[in-house]
């Protein structure tokens, strides 16, 4: 086998022992290193041209916005469903028009109208009587013992004392207190 470079003695062959079978051996390596040249094909894709390009799924289909549309879709459906039992109810609700013509709205009187502020008043009356009689519903007991735990957990996870805030009492015993002595003199 053929080394690569130069023995100590200038411009001197290594030396072999069949220089025959050496150059045999060094055209033989000569001819696959040709071979392979011709063979050679090229690791880049370049042939792109003839259909060979490369997809990008996520650039040809814009999700976000297909997401969009479907927010947008799915609101107005839920709009659309609204107004539909909207209407449903409205219909349920109002007389029949079985003639099909359009009604138009009954002109009260005076006295019809006073009559049915009468009403709307004794009504009034009637459900104020009604609330003002029945029992409350909250418990204020409760509502303290429940307010005084959650400060005493308050006080069990908090890395620092709660503030205090100061009573009407204490701040107007400290302002007569202060006008009394006077300001504050620095201790020597």
């Amino acid at each position: 086998m053929q080394q690569f470079g130069r023995s100590r003695v200038s411009n001197r062959l290594m030396p072999v022992a069949n220089r025959p079978s050496e150059e045999r051996w060094v055209q033989h390596c000569q001819d696959l290193h040709v071979k392979r040249l011709r063979e050679i094909k090229p690791v880049v894709r370049s042939n792109w041209n003839d259909g060979g390009q490369p997809s990008y799924p996520h650039l040809t289909q814009n999700l976000k916005r297909l997401q969009q549309d479907d927010e947008r879709f799915e609101a107005i459906e839920h709009e659309n469903m609204r107004l539909l039992e909207r209407m449903y109810t409205r219909d349920r609700l109002s007389p029949s028009n079985t003639s099909g013509a359009a009604t138009r709205p009954r002109r009260h009187t005076p006295r019809q109208k006073r009559r049915e502020l009468e009403r709307i008043t004794t009504d009034n009356l009637a459900l104020a009587r009604r609330l003002a009689t029945q029992p409350p519903v909250y418990d204020r007991a409760h509502w303290e013992q429940h307010a005084a735990r959650t400060r005493s957990y308050l006080r069990l996870i908090s890395d620092f004392p709660p503030h205090k805030q100061p009573s009407l009492q204490t701040s107007s015993m400290a302002r007569t207190h202060a006008q009394l002595t006077g300001p504050a003199r620095p201790l020597r």
